[in-house]
């Protein structure tokens, strides 16, 4: 029994090393499509990488794992020593120093983003062409309200929350 316990244990260590390695790679294969820009491919493959390390965050923090896409409650079940920390390290790094004031925003956007940008047609299948044409036309003339936008990206936070779940991360798997 304890030999399997053991395995177990030596398993879930190995998984949570594969998964910092994993976002890490997804991490930069995202800002190497960003250069590019010819879509949202290198944000999603940036918010995938988000995602694992808030889960491994969560994993070795709580010794939970969550297998939802709802960021700010798994951000929330983090201790708050480490939220605290997570915060303060994206700040730096992300040079953005309101985070934790925004931060169920922030989140609950990368949630929505993660979701909805996987299926890009599902924002515009009830538009006719001509709606989504004048729709984007008014939307750029508007000269793209802040908070009025179908997705809102916020990529220096994104930076920032990514590194510091990095750090963390890193330094104990």
């Amino acid at each position: 029994m304890s030999h399997t316990k053991l395995l177990a244990v030596s398993m879930n260590q190995f998984n949570l090393q594969q998964l910092h390695k994993e976002a890490k790679i997804r991490y930069q294969d995202g800002e190497f499509l960003n250069k590019k820009r010819t879509s949202d491919s290198g944000y999603l493959l940036m918010l995938l990488a988000f995602e694992l390390q808030l889960k491994a965050a969560l994993y070795i923090d709580k010794d939970q794992n969550n297998t939802t896409h709802k960021y700010y409650p798994i951000y929330c079940t983090l201790s708050k020593k480490l939220k605290n920390d997570i915060i303060a390290n994206a700040q730096i790094h992300s040079q953005v120093f309101d985070i934790k004031n925004r931060i169920k925003i922030i989140l609950e956007s990368y949630s929505y983003n993660f979701v909805r940008l996987r299926y890009p047609y599902q924002s515009y299948e009830n538009f006719t062409e001509e709606e989504y044409r004048e729709y984007t036309e008014l939307y750029s003339e508007l000269g793209f309200p802040d908070g009025e936008a179908e997705f809102e990206y916020y990529p220096r936070e994104l930076y920032g929350l990514y590194k510091a779940l990095e750090e963390f991360v890193g330094k104990n798997c």
